[in-house]
């Protein structure tokens, strides 16, 4: 059961590949309220190998510094390790491919009265020594009140989608950028 839910989410993932640096929310036809899916994708090409990106890739803490800060144990991804992102939002890594991928699952949690958990792929793929490094990030928000769901307006207001682009591709993916071709 647990492999099938992960070749869902995959599939769901995989056909969100074609669009490059987006934030954007999609309705959910549900009984659920005012729910919601939320899907970035942002992507950074590096100019070596996977070969020598990944071990950058896996030492998540080296390019989302908030996550080395937050973890009291090293930030090396492995299958199993969970991570405290930040207050009680956690991710667990539920597959590594060395080189190729990795995928992690954002574990439930409730953030004022709304319920969400969801996916993260990192895939790494290498053409002519150049390594392309897509990050995929997709959340399920569940809002079964009636009443409206200010955090969802917060999420399709432009300046949230410019800040996740600064915090995602402008940040962490730079960082990840600079630290595997030596410029920082």
């Amino acid at each position: 059961m647990k492999h099938k839910k992960m070749l869902v989410v995959f599939c769901f993932l995989v056909s969100v590949l074609s669009q490059v640096g987006f934030a954007q929310i999609s309705p959910l036809n549900s009984d659920a309220g005012n729910s919601y899916y939320y899907t970035d994708h942002y992507e950074v090409a590096i100019e070596k190998p996977a070969s020598d990106v990944w071990p950058f890739i896996i030492d998540m803490g080296a390019w989302m510094p908030g996550l080395k800060e937050a973890n009291e144990s090293s930030p090396i991804a492995v299958e199993g390790k969970v991570f405290r992102l930040y207050g009680n939002f956690h991710m667990e890594v539920v597959k590594v491919i060395p080189e190729k991928m990795l995928l992690l699952v954002n574990l439930p949690n409730i953030q004022e009265g709304e319920k969400t958990q969801g996916t993260a792929m990192i895939t790494v793929s290498e053409e002519n020594g150049k390594t392309l490094v897509s990050l995929i990030m997709n959340r399920i928000y569940l809002w079964p009140k009636s009443e409206k769901n200010i955090l969802r307006e917060k999420r399709e207001s432009s300046e949230h989608v410019d800040s996740r682009a600064r915090i995602y591709k402008q940040g962490f993916l730079a960082r990840l950028k600079k630290l595997s071709e030596g410029t920082e």
